[in-house]
């Protein structure tokens, strides 16, 4: 055979890829990205080397974009459902609880500041000496305007009756749940802090609890 018959077939477009196109791209609608992006690559290939229909090669490219942000809307609205109530819940406390709630926050960052240690008075439902907790209350009167309840297993604090505030040692704030500090840190998270000595004050109202942390930076 000619080398000039050889090079002609070797150079004759695969006129299947319009064809693989429109097919990755009606499948996208089920198999979003990962057959939507092909159909757009393959798509604008087709088109590029005239190979096969271009109404399909179009088609194809169409139905990928279009699976792509429907796709994209989708998993962005998952994402607005489940992180949208804890932030909805964080915002929505009364102006005056919130107030209160960073007061005694600030309060504890500066207990920590001076003695080098936040207070303690219950661990694991297992009595401490609330020596610590008497010094916060004595140095800050009236701090503490809620019924409170003293955890440290930040993983499992239960739920608690409206207008409870919940302490919680060596724990932060993650989506309005206390969780460990080390939990944060192994996800990289940089507002974790340096050290396992954290506090979150958890309180329960009527739309929800909102959780806050004393490694986070509060308005004085």
């Amino acid at each position: 055979m000619p080398k000039s018959s050889r090079k002609k077939q070797t150079k004759t477009p695969d006129k299947n890829l319009a064809l693989i196109a429109i097919i990755l791209g009606a499948t996208s609608f089920v198999m979003s990205v990962f057959t939507g992006i092909p159909a757009i690559i393959v798509g604008i290939i087709a088109l590029r080397r005239n190979a096969g229909d271009r109404l399909q090669a179009k088609l194809g490219i169409l139905f990928g974009v279009l699976s792509t942000l429907l796709w994209c809307f989708v998993i962005w609205l998952l994402g607005f459902h489940f992180f949208n109530s804890p932030l909805k819940q964080q915002y929505s406390v009364a102006r005056e609880d919130y107030k209160s709630i960073t007061t005694t926050i600030n309060q504890l960052k500066t207990y920590e500041h001076n003695y080098g240690h936040y207070p303690v008075c219950q661990d694991n439902d297992q009595p401490q000496s609330c020596t610590d907790w008497q010094q916060f209350t004595d140095n800050n009167p009236g701090s503490i305007k809620y019924p409170i309840v003293f955890a440290s297993n930040a993983t499992a604090v239960p739920a608690e009756p409206e207008g409870t505030l919940v302490y919680a040692t060596k724990a932060v704030c993650f989506f309005n749940t206390p969780t460990l500090p080390s939990y944060l840190r192994d996800h990289n998270d940089p507002t974790s802090g340096p050290s396992d000595d954290n506090v979150a004050l958890v309180y329960y109202y009527a739309k929800g609890r909102a959780c806050f942390s004393t490694n986070e930076k509060y308005h004085k």
